[in-house]
């Protein structure tokens, strides 16, 4: 039995997604990444999507990259207008939570709102100040609301407010 095509992400520490690929062996597509991409030293997370042939994994990328802006792909990412056409995926709105989490967690635009934040400090908060990092559903990012109110409750404890 041969391998099986994979769609592959990898994400920075703060859960920004750099880049995303098809292969039929991910360790070897990874260190060519190694040798070629000055990105690569920031990679923390890289997620697999198995699929049955290359062609639907080609087809996963190119909807990936449409949609999910991964901030160092070049190719499928230059002509939109030519690419539009063939993408088959359903476009899931900035405010989309499955029905099972709608109470339990935030998508980005709700966590801004909640929490009064600007997308770019919740980011640098992150990366510097332990702000809880989303877990990326696949096309989305989701924040769980409890971790999210006790990180504000941490720094809420004995602080003084200054005149």
């Amino acid at each position: 039995m041969g391998k099986k095509p994979i769609l592959y992400r990898h994400f920075n520490k703060i859960g920004e997604l750099l880049y995303v690929g098809t292969s039929i062996s991910a360790l070897h597509r990874l260190g060519e990444h190694s040798r070629n991409s000055k990105w690569f030293n920031t990679i923390t997370t890289i997620t697999l999507e198995h699929f049955k042939t290359i062609q639907e994994a080609q087809n996963a990328e190119r909807t990936a990259i449409w949609f999910e802006h991964p901030k160092h792909n070049i190719q499928h990412s230059q002509n939109r207008k030519k690419l539009a056409p063939i993408l088959q995926a359903p476009c899931i709105p900035e405010d989309y939570i499955p029905d099972d989490m709608t109470n339990t967690h935030f998508r980005l635009c709700h966590l801004m709102h909640y929490s009064s934040l600007t997308e770019k400090l919740i980011y640098r908060l992150i990366e510097h100040d332990g702000f809880p990092v989303g877990r990326f559903m696949g096309s989305y990012t989701l924040w769980p609301i409890e971790e999210i109110q006790a990180w504000f409750d941490e720094r809420m404890v004995n602080k003084v407010c200054k005149k």
